[in-house]
């Protein structure tokens, strides 16, 4: 009988243990499935349902909701010259850099290559406008010699505000067009002796 006893918990145990290694597995893919798996960040699966999900809750309690597009510049160019190792790092040290920045209830993802959206509940227009300033300062600003000593990364970010109708993919078409708009503008006043516009 004890025997038979020691025999049943030993298969509970093991059947615990089973059940504990698939739940891990199950959440483990669940992350996966949400996450941008150079960087951690959200990915673009992520995002598009986490703005759906705030664009109902904005309807509901009257706040605003802008939505930034953000890209760094010339990336293409340090991949080229530095290597896709250092490109990396450089997404990752910008990625980490914006979660910093954001509000716990903030939603930062990276939904392209160098292409990062962020979603900002309860925010206008201007206070969005303030906060990409912000972000874009701290790119700029950031000691990136421990990368690569000669380098200097750049961001670029367009913003809206969600109207309360729009449909997911005219919104962001609608920030991406301010994206461009910022880079040109950028472009076109960057000088030694002056600092680009890149926020529009």
């Amino acid at each position: 009988m004890a025997e038979r006893t020691h025999e049943l918990e030993k298969a509970n145990t093991e059947k615990e243990r089973l059940i504990a290694a698939l739940r891990e597995r199950s959440l483990k893919l669940e992350r996966e499935s949400r996450e941008d798996p150079l960087t951690g960040l959200a990915n673009r699966r992520h995002f598009a349902q986490r703005l759906a999900a705030e664009m109902e809750v904005a309807l509901a309690v009257g706040h605003p909701l802008s939505i930034a597009v953000g890209d760094l510049d010339h990336f293409k160019v340090i991949n080229d010259r530095l290597g896709h190792v250092v490109g990396d790092k450089v997404l990752n040290e910008v990625a980490a850099l914006m979660r910093d920045e954001c509000r716990p209830s903030d939603l930062v993802a990276r939904i392209g290559g160098e292409e990062f959206a962020l979603i900002l509940p309860g925010l206008s227009q201007e206070l969005g406008l303030e906060f990409c300033e912000r972000l874009r300062l701290c790119v700029e600003r950031h000691d990136w010699r421990h990368v690569q000593s000669d380098l200097h990364v750049t961001l670029s970010i367009g913003l809206t505000q969600w109207d309360g109708g729009t449909e997911v993919p005219e919104l962001l078409q609608a920030a991406d067009i301010k994206l461009y708009r910022a880079k040109r503008r950028s472009e076109e006043h960057t000088s030694e002796l002056q600092s680009p516009i890149h926020i529009s």
